[in-house]
């Protein structure tokens, strides 16, 4: 089996931190038995036993990516449509596992074993998705609604929804509207479904990323014409051929300095610290900050992130979190 991690993209909800030259993906965030971790060091290690390990990255990344994988770098990124069809065509007598490089899975074992799980799945020729028990109304995932019909261990999916509002993900959570799961973005399948589907629902997508393969198996320059939409678009909202399996794991998608901080311990003023320096607190709560230069002095303040890098300092309040990627696009690009 071929493990593709993508590890090229942007990470902005974690902006300051993660900027366009160096995003999460790179940075340590996770801290592992006191040590600061990188996103993409943890999903190497936890695919490390499944099969060969394949990087897809940025070109501009090139610098930052362990020069011991295979790795294909993309021109420029045309999202992930593009990334996981070139993945396919490149191996095309492979099962392809396909694993976003900033999502936290903690226990390895379970992983692994979910995975052998979905090898089942996909040998009937469905794509198998992997679907996560939701426990609270997050706005900031997609969901996948299940189907009745059961596929070894999976069912086939109903339909999938990209990042409901507030209302919407509560009435999937009641389970009053049928069965739902987080999206949790990994994919596994057999390259020649995945290409079967791609000539079917995308086929300019396709005829594209063939063209921009090399007989090195690099990707050249007329991978910049390749449509940008992402998979869940291109082909996994349109083919009839999508499973999920419902997965019992510990699952998370660190797409915010909330999702952050669930993996930090509160001091004693309930202030939550990530690699910073001496912060004196009075009279608050529930506050988070980062990458301090300088020490901090903090009154009255509740529920709020603060933070610092070189470049700019960055303050908002936590329940605010999704909406960091929002508020870039008015920030001069210098800051970025």
């Amino acid at each position: 089996m071929k493990c593709i991690i993508l590890c090229g993209g942007n990470g902005t909800r974690l902006w300051p931190a993660s900027t366009k030259n160096k995003p999460k993906q790179f940075i340590p965030l996770i801290s592992v038995d006191g040590d600061l971790t990188t996103l993409l060091d943890l999903t190497i290690q936890r695919v490390s036993d499944l099969g060969e390990i394949i990087l897809l990255s940025n070109e501009k990344f090139k610098h930052l990516i362990p020069d011991i994988y295979t790795t294909i770098l993309e021109p420029n990124g045309r999202d992930t449509a593009a990334a996981v069809i070139s993945a396919a065509l490149l191996y095309k007598s492979e099962n392809i596992l396909i694993i976003p490089s900033d999502h936290h899975i903690p226990d390895k074992n379970n992983f692994k074993t979910i995975i052998e799980q979905g090898l089942k799945i996909i040998q009937n020729g469905y794509i198998c998705t992997f679907g996560i028990n939701p426990t609270y109304p997050e706005t900031g995932f997609g969901y996948i609604k299940l189907s009745d019909l059961s596929i070894s261990g999976g069912y086939l999916v109903d339909k999938f929804t990209e990042k409901p509002d507030f209302q919407t993900a509560k009435s999937y959570i009641s389970g009053t509207v049928g069965k739902y799961n987080w999206n949790s973005g990994i994919l596994l399948f057999r390259a020649i479904d995945m290409i079967e589907e791609a000539m079917k629902y995308c086929p300019d997508i396709y005829q594209s990323c063939l063209d921009s393969i090399n007989s090195d198996k690099s990707l050249n320059i007329n991978y910049l014409n390749i449509r940008s939409q992402s998979i869940d678009y291109a082909i996994l909202e349109k083919s009839k051929k999508i499973a999920v399996l419902p997965c019992n794991i510990i699952w998370d998608d660190i797409g915010s300095w909330n999702a952050v901080n669930k993996y930090y311990s509160p001091d004693d003023d309930d202030l939550i610290n990530i690699d910073s320096k001496d912060c004196l607190t009075f009279r608050t709560m529930s506050n988070s900050i980062s990458s301090f230069k300088k020490p901090l002095v903090m009154y009255g303040c509740d529920n709020l992130a603060y933070i610092e890098t070189d470049n700019i300092t960055l303050i908002f309040p936590l329940h605010k979190s999704q909406d960091i990627k929002k508020i870039l696009k008015n920030i001069p690009e210098y800051y970025h």
